[in-house]
């Protein structure tokens, strides 16, 4: 993969890199300030590193210089006001925006394949990425309106953008191409002898498991070898965390199994004994609650009943007075009330009336015989309800001794709270036991089984590292390492690796101890020759195909620059390597030979138009 260009919708310098293997790429900074290093970096030629990076889709980070926000000041000028960082962002979102509002960026890319991509990726949406897929490349510098893939959320883009690359590498380790990308873009933090940045790049600045095995792939070795011994570890390490954690949190140690076992013992004797005090107080079987339940349903039932008996009282009291009154109607005392007033009494009302008497004397009999039957079942009802009240009341005595008895109760009270602690005690000690369990399952594991492994990857790495001749790839990165260096440098130095007193991997450069004195700036010629050396041996695979390295001729004696400058041509062009470069106009030695199309671009300070973006900030 190469570049091919890169370039926006608004104001930039726009770039066409050469793509042909006879051809190096030159970017020049012509600085006339010479106060700071800073006033020479200020042209904008190491962003570019940084904006290629964002368009092979680099995590969005909060420093990113397209990121940065300025505030409000003249509305007419786009570059006017003051600038701030994007930490600052939040503070003042309501009184400016961003610099870069409005940018689209698009990078144009040789796939191994001999086709074309285009990558599309905006500030104001920039997990958002678009992909236009190209036989071949199109004059000018478009801004594409239709795209094959458009607006793919960062991640699936990232998947997709690995599909399209293809590179053998990734297929073979299980690694995308954002593990490897930094040693094809090297930024002036990259060069640091003292981090080691040969092999670890600014970018890996957390555990080496992240970065160390991908070099030992590289390298041309089973990345899964160190892995899974960094896995262990963490395994181990992670096992030993939760063991101490839980000693802590749970107060344990194991040697005191036995103790909390005779601890449980007693207090299941003492919990045992007031259980058994308590059932001896004959409360039933059954605890407060169920008591005040007990007392109050039978209350409800006594009450019930007497309501009841009132009843069945009242009716038997009507039915004996009613059967009491019986039917009176005397003839005579008619006939003679007749007579005293003078009125003839007719024989044949009397008839009649003897008859009514008659017939109510008959009604009356049947009437009080029912009576007495009603008398005779509700007198039975009352001789019922009656035992059973008296059933009821001698219940609710003895549960009324019961519930007065205040020393009862306080002595249950007791017993009770005696027995939840208890309860508490036991299912601690419990916990405690079973947590010692655990730990010793754990510690048996870690003894018999992880430890047991370790040892075997150990010696894995270990026979690794003693046969690494027998590598090709590994042998042929560090012959082609030390024969750039001595080109270069005219001094020795070579790679090695080696396992520390952790049994981890140490990658190495050795090199002459005359050499080391030239400290950072000869660091860096080493870091230039390694990623050389490596795209060189991976020139036959389907791998990155360009090295942009900044500041690359920085700091350097003529002479230097010009065995620099004649060994990159040499393996670029055996190896069809594109080789891209920052340099200050002033660094280039009179005999630094190139030819004016292999200047992509030429940056100065004497106004904005020589800036990358056509301004300051």
């Amino acid at each position: 993969m190469k570049l091919s260009k890169l370039y926006s919708n608004k104001l930039f310098h726009n770039i066409k890199f050469n793509t042909n293997r006879d051809k190096i790429n030159i970017i020049i900074g012509d600085s006339k300030k010479k106060e700071t290093e800073k006033d020479q970096h200020n042209l904008g030629k190491s962003k570019i590193l940084i904006l290629i990076d964002f368009l092979l889709l680099k995590k969005k980070h909060s420093d990113l210089f397209l990121f940065t926000t300025k505030l409000k000041s003249d509305p007419e000028s786009p570059n006017s006001g003051s600038i701030i960082k994007n930490s600052e962002i939040i503070a003042t979102s309501d009184k400016g925006s961003l610099l870069f509002q409005g940018y689209e960026f698009y990078l144009e890319i040789l796939l191994n394949s001999g086709k074309y991509l285009v990558i599309k990726r905006t500030i104001e949406n920039p997990t958002k990425i678009s992909f236009k897929h190209l036989e071949k490349s199109d004059e000018g510098f478009i801004c594409y309106s239709d795209w094959d893939e458009e607006n793919i959320p960062i991640d699936k883009a990232k998947s997709r953008l690995n599909e399209l690359l293809n590179f053998d590498f990734s297929r073979n380790y299980q690694l995308d191409y954002r593990k490897l990308v930094n040693y094809s873009l090297r930024m002036q933090g990259d060069y640091d002898y003292q981090r080691n940045s040969i092999f670890q790049l600014s970018k890996f600045k957390g555990k080496d498991k992240f970065w160390k095995p991908l070099m030992f792939a590289l390298l041309g070795f089973n990345k899964e070898i160190p892995l899974k011994k960094y896995n262990l570890e963490n395994k181990i390490n992670d096992d030993k965390n939760t063991i101490k954690e839980q000693k802590i949190t749970f107060d344990i140690n194991p040697t005191e199994i036995d103790s909390l076992v005779g601890q449980k013992q007693v207090k299941e004797l003492e919990y045992s004994d007031l259980q058994n005090e308590i059932d001896s107080y004959n409360f039933y079987n059954q605890d407060r609650e169920i008591i005040d339940n007990l007392v109050g349903s039978l209350e409800n039932n006594i009450s019930a009943l007497n309501s009841q008996l009132y009843n069945l009282e009242y009716d038997i009291n009507k039915l004996n007075q009613s059967i009491k009154n019986g039917f009176s109607f005397d003839t005579e005392k008619i006939k003679t009330l007749f007579e005293e007033f003078n009125v003839y009494f007719p024989n044949q009302l009397l008839k009649s009336y003897e008859q009514l008497v008659d017939f109510n004397k008959r009604i009356t009999k049947e009437r009080n015989e029912q009576i007495r039957d009603s008398l005779i079942k509700k007198q039975l009802e009352v001789t019922n309800i009656t035992t059973e009240l008296i059933s009821l009341n001698a219940q609710r005595e003895k549960y009324r001794d019961i519930l007065n008895d205040s020393a009862i109760i306080k002595k249950y009270k007791e017993y009770q709270r005696k027995m939840v602690k208890l309860e508490t005690e036991i299912l601690l000690i419990n916990t405690k036991l079973n947590s010692i369990q655990k730990i010793e399952a754990k510690e048996n594991e870690i003894k018999t089984t992880i430890v047991k492994e370790l040892d075997g990857v150990i010696e894995e790495l270990k026979s690794t590292i003693a046969s690494t001749g027998n590598n090709e790839k590994y042998a042929k990165i560090r012959r082609l390492f030390s024969d750039i260096t001595r080109k270069i440098t005219h001094s020795q130095a070579y790679i090695s690796m080696a396992l520390n007193q952790s049994s981890n991997i140490e990658f190495e450069c050795k090199y002459e101890n005359s050499a080391k004195d030239e400290g950072t700036t000869y660091y860096k010629l080493l870091c230039i020759a390694f990623d050389i050396a490596i795209q060189s041996v991976y020139s036959s695979e389907s791998y990155f195909r360009f090295i942009f390295h900044d500041d690359a001729f920085a700091n350097l004696a003529n002479t230097r620059r010009i065995d620099l400058l004649k060994t990159v041509r040499e393996y670029t062009k055996k190896y069809n390597i594109q080789y891209i470069f920052s340099i200050i106009k002033d660094d280039i030695p009179s005999n630094f030979s190139y030819e004016d199309d292999e200047v992509i671009l030429e940056l100065h300070d004497r106004d904005d138009s020589g800036k990358l973006f056509y301004m300051s900030f």
